[in-house]
């Protein structure tokens, strides 16, 4: 069974007995497919549709998941009771109900995190912007980190290690950056400098896809178990994040070495 994904705007869906039509401009002609290979419908494009649709997809037990692709904050769903996906629901409020469970699951999200992190040094040794001795010395403080996670006990510990770490790849991009970057280390609201703002821009986009990605598959954005649920903040969407935040700087390094992003390319304001 599959998920039907609508991403393109000005598309009609309507039903046909047993078979759901798609229709859009983009398609040389409707698109048909039975009720019977969908196990939910995804919407995140400007969509006509029918409350017929919907009794439809809910007799069937099919959830129908309406997103916003202009905003993470905003989504309507509808989750019928025999769809299964209560189930997953269930897990994930017993994840955070469980410390050690939770725990476990934290531990494993920043171990495979700093095995990211320790390639990307690798990865920027083999590029020669590391001596060999600061490629020792970075190495070793990482191996040292890497050890320790598993023995965590306690999250706030377990936040240290994965601090440390972060501050041992923000350090090396210092190395290696661009003098006009004039990167100094991690900074936010507002970033003050070209690295920091790409990062803290494409750390956002990542979030709203993640937020997004958990929506469309019936997860409570809000609920992660690395990261503590707060307010107005989609902390399991935060907990995906940490785990394309290697990607994220390596991409972004990659983009002022190379001259694909230049100083001309920022302005600044006081």
């Amino acid at each position: 069974m599959q998920t039907l994904y609508i991403d393109r705007k000005d598309t009609q869906i309507e039903v046909d007995r047993e078979r759901i039509l798609v229709h859009s401009t983009h398609l040389p002609r409707p698109l048909s497919i039975a009720f019977q290979y969908l196990s939910s419908i995804v919407i995140s494009a400007k969509t006509i549709l029918t409350s017929h649709l919907l009794l439809a997809c809910a007799s069937r037990g099919i959830p129908v998941i309406i997103l916003d692709p202009r905003s993470c904050e905003h989504h309507a769903q509808y989750i019928p009771p025999s769809s299964g996906i209560v189930h997953r629901k269930i897990k994930q409020f017993e994840i955070l109900d469980q410390d050690e469970r939770r725990l476990g699951y934290a531990k494993q999200l920043i171990y495979a995190q700093s095995i990211q992190q320790f390639k990307l040094l690798h990865f920027w040794h083999k590029q020669q912007y590391f001596t060999d001795q600061e490629f020792e010395q970075l190495i070793l403080r990482f191996k040292n980190i890497m050890q320790l996670i598993p023995q965590s006990h306690r999250m706030d510990e377990l936040r240290g290690l994965e601090g440390a770490a972060a501050k041992t790849v923000f350090y090396a991009i210092q190395r290696i950056a661009p003098p006009w970057c004039k990167f100094t280390g991690r900074n936010r609201r507002p970033p003050l400098d070209p690295i920091n703002v790409l990062l803290s821009l494409s750390y956002s986009l990542i979030y709203a896809e993640c937020t997004r990605a958990l929506y469309a598959h019936a997860l409570d954005p809000m609920l992660g178990f690395y990261h503590e649920p707060v307010h107005g903040r989609h902390s399991l969407a935060c907990d995906l994040t940490e785990r394309i935040r290697t990607d994220i700087e390596k991409w972004v390094l990659c983009l002022v070495l190379n001259d694909i992003l230049q100083i001309k390319h920022f302005s600044r304001s006081e």
